[in-house]
């Protein structure tokens, strides 16, 4: 038999959805927590069971598309954010990304390799975040172009303690929680520790002096004069070791102003950031919105007059009550803005606002409930694709309600990998080698109740 060639595949690329393509694949907007009725058992209007997204029994009409369970392919659904949050898939690059540029002037910082190889990949040399040096460029130019960019990525992640040559800011420090929230540090610089150690020596022999002026004897006096000279010193360096939570649109506002000075950088190494159809080709690691499968990749278990929801389903579920929660803070935030800037005094305050996990919204505390809620939001959208990046931080959970024994739904990744330890375990439709071990995947062409040897 002749086999015509028809076509061969010559690459493959993966893309993220944008916030508007989302909500124009979306048949619905998910308003509401609840996935099925208590009393007739189908789904809620507006819920994660929309009768919109398809059918979930056999004797169902789609509302939606018209067809039943044997024709209707399923529709996607959407749930929308009042603050953005961080792609769970795209925050290691992400991270590295805020790590390479400076705090004050949102350029790259100058690291070894960088710009020679940016030289070498077409960079201009106006755009360059350093000098070229020679030695550097002669030991990368018989690199490939995807050598090189590795090269130049693996730099970008390196970031200097010493200040930065172009603005002469100071260097910061950042590590993440749990890809959860971005933690800013500021880095003191051996110089400084230096100057610290000389004015803690003159402030003793200053002490020194006056105790000897004084003709003071006693030890006592001595001891508690030290122990005053260390805590002086440690505040200090209390004082210098601020930390700082990075405000997740301030992280945004700062990655579209680095990529506005540094676009040929950006073009360079990340090639696909180019074809993005974002407003900046950053925001693909953020989030606005996230899409909602079909109800049919959600298949609720049926026991008796009982329906029980998907694992997928639950963790859908929390993230909308953590979006309502988040909205209803971010709308109490608005209003009461609305009654300080009115110029109306004899207006009635704004009432308080309670939500399904407790009454977070007060007057003195609205904005730690914000940044409570926007990490807690996080955590859930992480959840989507990583149980082990759904944990929510330390300290957190009493002021949340959230036990620290609540139960874990799994994400997409303990879904797959649970599915190759099914394949690993059961020898359906494997074949195996002359050593008689088998191999990973099963064979298309055997049955689930085959397994093939070799002649031997």
């Amino acid at each position: 038999m002749n086999c015509t060639n028809v076509g061969q595949i010559a690459g493959l690329r993966y893309g993220f959805y944008s916030p508007d393509e989302i909500r124009r694949l979306s048949v619905r907007k998910v308003t509401n927590d609840l996935a099925f009725d208590k009393f007739t058992g189908r789904g809620v209007d507006g819920g994660l069971h929309d009768v919109n997204f398809g059918v979930i029994g056999y004797s169902e009409t789609c509302a939606h598309c018209g067809m039943d369970f044997t024709d209707c392919p399923g529709h996607c659904g959407h749930i929308e954010f009042s603050k953005p949050v961080f792609n769970p898939f795209m925050f290691d690059v992400l991270y590295k990304i805020v790590k390479s540029f400076c705090f004050g002037c949102f350029r790259l910082y100058s690291a070894e390799y960088l710009a020679s190889a940016l030289y070498l990949l077409g960079a201009p040399v106006s755009k360059l975040p350093g000098k070229l040096k020679a030695l550097e460029i002669k030991e990368l130019e018989g690199l490939s172009g995807d050598d090189l960019r590795q090269v130049a990525i693996r730099n970008l992640a390196t970031r200097p303690r010493a200040p930065c040559k172009l603005c002469g800011s100071g260097s910061w420090g950042l590590r993440h929680i749990s890809k959860q929230q971005l933690v800013l540090h500021p880095i003191s610089i051996a110089g400084g520790n230096r100057s610290k150690a000389r004015m803690k020596e003159e402030l003793e022999e200053d002490c020194s002096d006056l105790l000897e002026g004084c003709k003071v004897d006693d030890q006592r006096m001595e001891q508690k004069l030290s122990m005053f000279i260390d805590m002086s010193d440690g505040s200090e360096v209390s004082k210098a070791e601020t930390i700082y939570t990075a405000n997740l649109s301030t992280a945004r506002n700062m990655l579209s102003e680095a990529i506005k000075s540094q676009q040929h950088s950006k073009e360079i190494c990340f090639p696909p950031a180019a074809r993005l159809n974002h407003t900046f080709p950053t925001d693909v690691f953020f989030m606005d919105n996230v899409l909602l499968s079909p109800s049919l990749c959600r298949w609720p278990r049926h026991v008796g007059n009982l329906v029980y929801e998907h694992p997928e389903t639950a963790v859908y579920v929390r993230i909308v009550k953590r979006a309502q929660c988040l909205h209803n803070i971010v709308e109490f935030i608005r209003q009461r803005n609305e009654v300080s800037n009115s110029a109306d005094v004899n207006k009635p305050p704004e009432p308080k606002s309670t939500t399904s996990d407790g009454d977070l919204i007060d007057d003195a505390q609205s904005d730690g409930a914000l940044k409570l809620a926007t990490v807690l939001l996080q955590a859930a959208v992480n959840g989507i694709y990583d149980m082990s990046m759904a944990i929510t931080p330390l300290g957190l959970e009493s002021r949340s309600g959230i036990s620290s024994n609540a139960v874990r739904l799994p994400g997409l990744r303990q879904r797959l990998e649970r599915k190759e330890g099914l394949f690993r375990m059961h020898m359906m439709g494997k074949r195996v080698n002359f050593a008689c071990r088998s191999v990973i995947s099963p064979d298309p062409n055997l049955s689930v109740t085959e397994v093939s040897f070799y002649l031997i």
